[in-house]
């Protein structure tokens, strides 16, 4: 690249920064002094170095237990968010491909079964393939792409009503997670917050119903 030492030193702590990791700490690390996760954010930090407009991405959180596996998805998206790449990411797992992607192309025998933005393949898969594919729970699999604040937006949020069983929550949670929680009987509803922590109504599972069959209406 014809970087000198300072520019490239300037360039890894950069990148070291944006994976989460602190690049005095790691500067001399060698890959067998690395766990399994701190492995892979350095590689999204390698392939990031020389800046490229396009990257591919072969199932890169493939190896790691779920915790880390999910934690670095989270992290990821953050990081993309400021990086705006084009990345073609590669995975066998369709929750991953519905969590990360912002169109998905579905691919059997070479042949493209369906191209299309989560929602669309998960609300009206285009064959019998795709449908088996993407799962019999595709609904709740839906629910992962939309936000508590998504619904409150959609919908009017119900008024906080008295129970010993409730559970405050931040608006930017997911559907899929607050669906979840209900489901489970961790509560019977959930007080929604903003960032500040001010209380703006509250969800039950009716409403979510509410939203879920308008969101499948308005995608089909």
């Amino acid at each position: 690249l014809g970087w000198d030492r300072k520019k490239m030193r300037d360039r890894f702590n950069t990148l070291m920064e944006l994976v989460g990791l602190n690049p005095d700490q790691y500067r001399k690390r060698f890959p067998h002094e690395l766990s399994g996760g701190q492995q892979q954010r350095v590689g999204v930090a390698r392939a990031l170095a020389a800046d490229p407009p396009v990257m591919l991405m072969d199932e890169p959180f493939g190896a790691l237990d779920p915790i880390i596996r999910t934690h670095l998805q989270e992290e990821f998206l953050q990081i993309q968010k400021e990086l705006k790449k084009t990345i073609l990411f590669v995975s066998h797992d369709i929750d991953e491909a519905v969590k990360m992607a912002d169109k998905i192309a579905l691919l059997k025998g070479g042949k493209m079964m369906q191209y299309a933005e989560p929602a669309k393949m998960l609300n009206k898969p285009a064959n019998s393939f795709v449908a088996e594919f993407v799962g019999q729970d595709r609904v709740l699999k839906s629910m992962s792409l939309y936000t508590v604040k998504d619904l409150a937006n959609a919908l009017s949020l119900k008024p906080v009503f008295e129970s010993p069983d409730f559970q405050n929550i931040n608006e930017n949670l997911s559907l899929r997670v607050a669906i979840s929680k209900l489901l489970n009987q961790e509560a019977d509803q959930l007080i929604v917050e903003n960032d500040n922590g001010t209380s703006k109504g509250s969800i039950t599972l009716d409403l979510i119903e509410q939203f879920l069959h308008r969101e499948i209406k308005e995608s089909v």
